[in-house]
């Protein structure tokens, strides 16, 4: 469907670059980040395969950094 209507908004200069840095480190012009921002879009598709892919690998990681933290606190029982 072509995007035939306009909503304009009053910001302020600081708001509008951090929008633009926001919008160029998404690689994305500000309207599409904004719009997607707005709707709740996903910025871009390896934005949402990053998510999903953190979600799978998260219980791993958790239980990673739990034998982690177990092994730095017996290096400190050692370490007295």
């Amino acid at each position: 469907m072509p995007r035939t209507e306009q909503l304009n908004i009053r910001i302020t200069p600081s708001e509008k670059e951090a929008l633009v840095a926001e919008a160029t480190r998404s690689n994305l012009k500000v309207s599409d980040y904004v719009r997607k921002r707005l709707l709740g879009l996903p910025l871009t598709d390896a934005d949402q395969l990053l998510i999903e892919g953190l979600a799978t690998f998260g219980p791993q990681l958790r239980a990673s950094l739990a034998l982690i933290e177990a092994n730095m606190r017996e290096i400190a029982k050692l370490r007295r």
